[in-house]
C-alpha cells in the first residue's frame, strides 16, 4: 500500500519513465508498462482483478542528466489549476504513485531536475501531458 499519492493506494499500474538529453540538447522522455511495452499517451491503465487504482511512474535507466523531481497532476473534475498541495507530489526516490479511479482521465506532467557535470540542478524540465485513463 502507498500512501504518497492523492489518497491512498492499494494495486498500483506499474510505469517506468527514460528520461535523457538527445545529440541536439533536447530532452526525450520514453514511457513502458510492465511487461516492457512503449507507452504513448493516453497511458492506459487495463482493466484487472483487483482493479488498478492508481499509476506508478518510475524513473529507470541514467540519473546524471535529467532526475524525476515531481509529478503535477489535474483531474477534469475540478482539482487546483497551479501546483500546490492537491496535485503536486514529489518524486521520493524516483518514483511517485497517483489515484487514477476506475473511468477517469487524468492529466500529469512529469517534471524532471535538469543537472549539471557537477550534479547540481540547473533547470527544471517538464513533459509533454501524458494523460492517463484507467479503463478498469
Amino acid at each position: 500500500m502507498s500512501t504518497d499519492s492523492f489518497g491512498t493506494t492499494n494495486h498500483p499500474y506499474p510505469v517506468t519513465v527514460t528520461a535523457g538529453i538527445d545529440g541536439n540538447n533536447n530532452p526525450y522522455f520514453l514511457y513502458h508498462g510492465p511487461h516492457g511495452l512503449r507507452m504513448h499517451s493516453p497511458l492506459v491503465i487495463p482493466p484487472a482483478e483487483p482493479p488498478y487504482d492508481s499509476i506508478r511512474f518510475t524513473q529507470t535507466g541514467d540519473t546524471s542528466q535529467l532526475r524525476f523531481w515531481a509529478a503535477a497532476t489535474h483531474t477534469l473534475n475540478g482539482s487546483s489549476p497551479v501546483p500546490q498541495g492537491d496535485n503536486l507530489l514529489l518524486a521520493v526516490g524516483g518514483s511517485v504513485a497517483i489515484t487514477v479511479n476506475c473511468g477517469t482521465w487524468r492529466g500529469t506532467v512529469l517534471i524532471f531536475e535538469q543537472l549539471d557535470e557537477n550534479g547540481t540542478v540547473v533547470n527544471l524540465v517538464p513533459t509533454p501531458d501524458p494523460m492517463t485513463q484507467n479503463d478498469g
